[in-house]
């Protein structure tokens, strides 16, 4: 069947007439595929019509993400001047946008954005308040919440070392840039990062005390936060010197 002598036939067709009653807009060249927002290119066409178009379009550019998109909308709109899409005709627009999704690659993946675009970008985001957190904070009530279940969460030994193990895992072969390692070897050489080689302080043994007297030593952070029931935030917070007194509490 040619699909494109179909639509052409239609496309000359709307073009020697006036319709009268309830009509429909339709690009001849599709603004996807170069077509203009022009008088020349826009035909009137029947509902049913612009659903028959859109269909030979999908067959005649079967690759053509927007096109096939455009088609899915059409299956899925209401609109009671059109025909209702048969189980058929919705199975194959269904599976068509499917594939088209997942085949989907991203056309801006790679594109440096001019500083331009980035101000505009910027602005827009900036506008939306009401739906973003730019400039907005959280109340009294809600950084309450926040601290109360930071204070009593707990950290779980055996997920910890499988988050750990994933993080290894994942970074396990992967080169560093010549900026990135440059940046390590300077680090090392001038001490600018104060941790570096130093333990973290969740790994360093504390003790604890009462009245003075060593009662217990602990390996690390979240084995005392494990025996006292506590979070490792609340032993954090209450040692002095590697001293705990919970006392303080």
């Amino acid at each position: 069947m040619n699909y494109k002598q179909i639509h052409d036939n239609i496309i000359e067709n709307s073009k020697t007439r006036i319709l009268e009653g309830y009509k429909e807009k339709h690009h001849i060249i599709p603004k996807c595929l170069g077509g203009k927002n022009i008088k020349e290119n826009i035909a009137i066409l029947t509902a049913k019509e612009h659903y028959i178009i859109h269909q030979l379009l999908v067959r005649i550019y079967p690759t053509n993400t927007k096109l096939i998109y455009a088609f899915w909308m059409m299956c899925n709109g209401s609109n009671k001047y059109r025909s209702n899409t048969n189980a058929v005709m919705y199975e194959e627009a269904r599976k068509m946008f499917s594939s088209a999704q997942t085949g989907k690659v991203s056309s801006k993946r790679g594109i440096t954005l001019s500083q331009e675009i980035k101000n505009k970008i910027s602005k827009t985001r900036k506008a939306q308040n009401n739906t973003h957190w730019i400039g907005r904070h959280h109340t009294k009530e809600s950084k309450l919440k926040q601290s109360n279940s930071a204070k009593h969460r707990q950290i779980i030994p055996e997920n910890e070392n499988k988050r750990r193990e994933g993080i290894s895992k994942g970074l396990k072969g992967v080169k560093k840039s010549s900026t990135h390692a440059l940046n390590i070897a300077e680090s090392k050489k001038g001490c600018k990062n104060p941790m570096f080689g130093k333990h973290s302080a969740i790994s360093i043994p504390v003790y604890l005390y009462e009245d003075n007297m060593l009662i217990r030593k602990f390996n690390s952070h979240t084995e005392a936060a494990k025996v006292l029931n506590v979070s490792t935030y609340i032993i954090a917070k209450y040692i002095i010197n590697k001293k705990i007194d919970l006392r303080l509490e």
